[in-house]
């Protein structure tokens, strides 16, 4: 579970899971990234920034 970061640069007490947050940021968020060539073609994915803590110290 974590916490992300809200507007106002406060802490949003609610925790979720990474892929609930994924989903709450939706496609617009996400930008397409290559990072290499692979074998015969350019390896690549869907990434989004957002800075998130621990929902807990455990």
């Amino acid at each position: 579970m974590v916490v992300a970061l809200g507007p106002g640069g406060r802490w949003n007490k609610t925790p979720m899971t990474a892929d609930e947050l994924a989903r709450k940021l939706g496609k617009k968020a996400f930008r397409r990234i290559t990072w290499r060539e692979g074998t015969g073609k350019k390896l690549a994915s869907r990434f989004a920034l957002r800075r998130v803590r621990l929902a807990n110290d455990d």
